[in-house]
């Protein structure tokens, strides 16, 4: 069961991708929360509470496919460069333009040839993604796959690192994100779903590596996709239907 709190979703709405983002040309704007389901429909709201479903021709009007359907969704705030990507399972990516208000396709589909240095490899597909700014540089962006992971700056140079290098467990996260609440606290958290228990990490910024910490008053399980709502200065989890 859904949150009393949203409006505007279909009963028994499970997001498989979820992230809020902003227009850096609407400074009085809170940005816009976005859900996209396993079936590629989508639901934007300006508040965080109530949604609007995004018709199939209001993708076409954006430039995406009126079939599209991301499996990877996250918001990018590099400093000049904000954007949305979408990554869909067969490896078609778009991203955001702010100014004319449309996607862009940046790649479309497997490229089997070896990647230049600092770029992915044309057959990674991530399981999740995410940008995040916890040394103040401007930025990262980390993608997941089941067995490692690549991130990359605001030049578009990836480096490629196992989890073991952030003191993380083997395989993919499966709910991770950025958050920065309203009184400047910051970090990343990730959800493993570990012998089918939810297993919470957070990044230490002190050593750029990951620490296991316990919660309470929380599911057994693992979410199953989650982000940070700025509009209401909260993180969202939504396990199923149940938010």
């Amino acid at each position: 069961r859904l949150s009393p709190s949203f409006t505007g979703l279909p009963s028994n709405f499970q997001p498989a991708v979820s992230y809020w983002h902003k227009n850096p040309a609407s400074p009085n704007s809170l940005g816009i929360v976005g859900l996209w389901d396993a079936n590629g429909n989508a639901y934007f709201s300006t508040n965080g509470l109530d949604f609007t479903v995004w018709s199939r021709q209001n993708k076409v009007d954006s430039g995406l496919p009126s079939n599209f359907n991301p499996v990877v969704g996250y918001y990018v705030g590099f400093p000049g460069a904000e954007t949305i990507i979408l990554w869909d399972s067969l490896r078609s990516i778009y991203a955001w333009n702010y100014q004319t208000q449309k996607f862009v396709l940046i790649s479309s589909g497997i490229n089997p040839n070896p990647p230049a240095p600092g770029q992915l490899p044309g057959n990674f597909i991530p399981t999740i993604g995410y940008w995040h700014n916890m040394g103040g540089d401007g930025g990262r962006i980390t993608l997941f796959d089941s067995i490692k992971l690549y991130v990359g700056n605001s030049n578009g140079y990836f480096t490629q690192y196992l989890p073991s290098n952030f003191d993380l467990p083997p395989g993919s996260p499966k709910v991770g994100y950025y958050y920065q609440f309203s009184n400047g606290q910051k970090g990343v958290q990730l959800w493993y779903d570990i012998n089918s228990q939810g297993k919470l990490y957070k990044l230490n910024p002190s050593t750029n590596k990951f620490e296991l910490t316990s919660v309470s008053n929380m599911p057994s399980t693992a979410p199953t996709s989650g982000y940070f709502d700025k509009i209401n200065n909260r993180i969202v989890l939504f396990y199923g239907s149940t938010a």
